[in-house]
């Protein structure tokens, strides 16, 4: 019996010390996350006044998963929409990092209101707010430094950005049919979880070439924008439009818009072809065609004959006849001959026919005259 006693003894002995050791390393692990929360508690809320209004933060520090309360009483009243961002500040050693917040408006309190939850993705370091606030006139941008936050392992940043919107302005989604000389407006939108987004390019991807350019980000439109020409340098078929978005880390993302570009020759319409084909027609009529030279007429007047005395030509004539016994071998084939001439040159004329009838009664009264003296 005593022996059994003994044993047991010594075995609750062995209990004990080995119970004594555990409550202690239990006790040490739950005393830290109560000094951190003890040092937390120190953090006071946050009053700025500025231009815009009065903006007030629940805590100038934070650390990984806890929330920061934003809220902005604007000094104007028509206040139609409010953007903000938290960014870290200009780190050589950190790759720049931005948080989109979203503002509601709170009818009772009339103020603006956004929470933003620190994330293990946070890098260390003093946090500005941005804030662009829309009324009647231009957007007003407003830059305050809001608060420090705590984090001493922060995950690194390995997935690339993500596209959000993607719009071509007055062009459904689906195949556009393109001219050369033509041009394209783009509007994108991408967000990066870890980091912000950097960089936008669009790649129009051929069978055989590949044409790309990039846009710029437009802080009121929260959009990245840009215009593209077909140029002529840009061969005739059909385009993938593909969108390359790259963050602050360097990490990259590819995405396949639901666009295709068909670039097309530019056709000729039916008016202008009948334009075309009527211009022809009338050149071709107006056209003068000159004729040969062998086929030239010219039709001239017949030359005025001066007109002489007929006494002295009636005389003449009669001569020539009395002559023309001596002579008819010589004068008279020349004579004939130049009367052929003249008549296929001049034909027929009333002077002449005048002349020759005033020539026979001329005649007819020198030999009547003759037959008187004979007697």
């Amino acid at each position: 019996m005593k022996n059994i006693r003994y044993f047991l003894s010594s075995c609750m002995v062995l209990q004990l010390l080995m119970l004594f050791p555990i409550y202690s390393r239990a006790e040490a692990i739950e005393n830290p996350p109560a000094a951190k929360q003890e040092n937390n508690e120190q953090v006071e809320e946050q009053n700025i006044n500025t231009e815009i209004g009065h903006i007030t933060v629940s805590k100038t520090k934070a650390i990984v998963g806890e929330t920061i309360h934003i809220a902005i009483e604007p000094k104007e009243l028509r206040v139609q929409k409010l953007l903000g961002r938290l960014h870290l500040s200009n780190n050589e050693q950190q790759y720049e990092q931005e948080r989109q917040l979203s503002f509601t408006y709170d009818e009772e309190m009339k103020r603006w209101t956004a929470n933003y939850t620190v994330t293990p993705y946070d890098l260390e370091g003093n946090w500005q707010l941005d804030v662009l606030m829309y009324g009647d006139g231009e957007p007003i941008e407003q830059k305050v430094d809001l608060v420090q936050i705590e984090n001493k392992e922060p995950l690194p940043d390995k997935e690339g950005p993500k596209l959000e919107e993607f719009l071509i302005s007055d062009h459904p989604e689906g195949t556009l049919e393109m001219k050369k000389g033509e041009s394209l407006t783009i509007h994108a939108k991408g967000k990066d979880a870890v980091s912000t987004v950097k960089q936008t390019t669009v790649r129009l991807e051929g069978k055989e070439t590949n044409f790309s350019f990039q846009l710029q980000y437009d802080k009121k439109e929260d959009s990245w924008i840009g215009t593209y020409k077909i140029t002529e340098a840009m061969p005739i078929g059909v385009y993938k439009l593909m969108i390359e978005l790259v963050d602050a880390a360097g990490n990259t993302s590819v995405t396949e818009s639901q666009y295709v570009v068909s670039v097309v020759e530019e056709q000729k319409t039916a008016d202008s072809t009948k334009e075309q084909s009527e211009e022809q027609k009338q050149q071709e009529e107006t056209k003068v065609v000159a004729p040969p030279k062998e086929a030239i007429i010219t039709v001239t007047e017949p030359p005025k004959q001066k007109q002489y005395d007929t006494s002295y030509t009636q005389a003449a004539e009669v001569k020539e006849k009395q002559k023309a016994p001596h002579n008819k071998g010589v004068v008279q084939p020349k004579k004939e001959d130049k009367k052929e001439e003249k008549k296929q040159q001049t034909g027929v004329q009333s002077s002449d026919l005048f002349a020759i009838i005033s020539g026979g009664f001329l005649i007819f009264f020198i030999l009547k005259s003759n037959k008187d003296w004979s007697s």
